[in-house]
Formats: structure tokens, C-alpha cells, sequence
């Protein structure tokens, strides 16, 4: 996996903000609707029930940036997690722990 890719796209994402539950709303996106070219458009189901049914940003997605869905999916429920506070604490919170996955892959 590179978590580097997903946490380089997310470090540069404005605003320095995430929201939980939705891939994308009028507040926001959540970490997954970052990586996506068009979250507007994937059905509100979870990244790993879109991986099983072959929809194609979802299959891109984890061609992209070199992962499995089930990375994906770990990401998505961290993001979710309601013990974030705000949704600037949420984007700080998903970064760090991008930076810890980074450090644990480094050779």
C-alpha cells in the first residue's frame, strides 16, 4: 500500500477540513471523497460494499494509490469515528494517523 499517495493528497487539500458519513456535502468532503475525482457521485454505501460491487471510481481508487479496499474501508471508519471533535480536529486527526501508517511502511 502507499499510504504516502493518500497522505500526500489529503495534506493537500483545502479547506483543512473533514466530514463523517458522507463523501461529500455543502460543509465538506470526508477522506475518501478527497481522493475521488467526483464523490458527488458514489452512492452512500461504504468504500468496501462499492469495492464487492465493481464500481468503477472505487476500482480506480485502489488503482491509483497502489491499496486494497480494505485499507480504504480502515480509513473510512477512522475518518468516521465520532471521537474527532471538529472538523478540523477530524482532518488533523486523519493526518496523523496517515503519518503513522507512512512511518510503518518505510523500509
Amino acid at each position: 500500500m502507499s499510504y504516502r499517495k493518500i497522505y500526500e493528497a489529503l495534506k493537500a487539500y483545502t479547506p483543512k477540513r473533514l466530514i463523517a458519513e458522507d463523501y461529500q456535502t455543502d460543509e465538506g468532503r470526508c477522506a475518501i471523497g478527497v481522493l475521488v475525482s467526483e464523490p458527488e457521485k458514489l452512492p452512500a454505501y461504504d468504500v468496501g460494499s462499492l469495492y464487492r460491487t465493481g464500481l468503477p471510481a472505487i476500482l480506480r481508487l485502489v488503482k491509483d494509490y497502489e491499496c486494497t479496499w480494505e485499507e480504504l474501508e480502515d480509513l473510512q471508519q477512522y475518518n468516521d469515528d465520532g471521537g474527532h471533535g471538529t472538523p478540523e480536529e477530524r482532518y488533523f486527526n486523519v493526518l496523523v494517523y496517515l503519518q503513522e501508517r507512512v512511518n510503518e511502511e518505510a523500509p
